[in-house]
């Protein structure tokens, strides 16, 4: 749990490019992509981010803004695991 947010769990997919080229970064630097999810479990059906009918759950920004800040922190102290 982060300082009173709700709990989350990490779920590890395989290696998968999205479109995106931050291997070109990790070919320089250790490095990690993560994914927040933002599943807005009231919607009636899930779309695409950007399909216009796209919902999101904001509170999942709270928590991602925790988590990297944590990252961050454990890293400046320099603290492992």
């Amino acid at each position: 749990m982060l300082s009173g947010v709700r709990t989350f769990r990490a779920v590890c997919h395989p290696p998968n490019h999205h479109s995106e080229d931050f291997s070109a970064y990790t070919d320089k630097l250790a490095g990690v992509f993560v994914g927040l999810g933002a599943k807005d479990e009231t919607a009636d059906a899930l779309y695409m981010n950007h399909h216009p009918k796209f919902t999101v759950d904001e509170e999942a920004f709270q928590t991602g803004v925790k988590l990297f800040v944590m990252i961050a922190a454990r890293k400046l102290l320099g603290l492992k695991g």
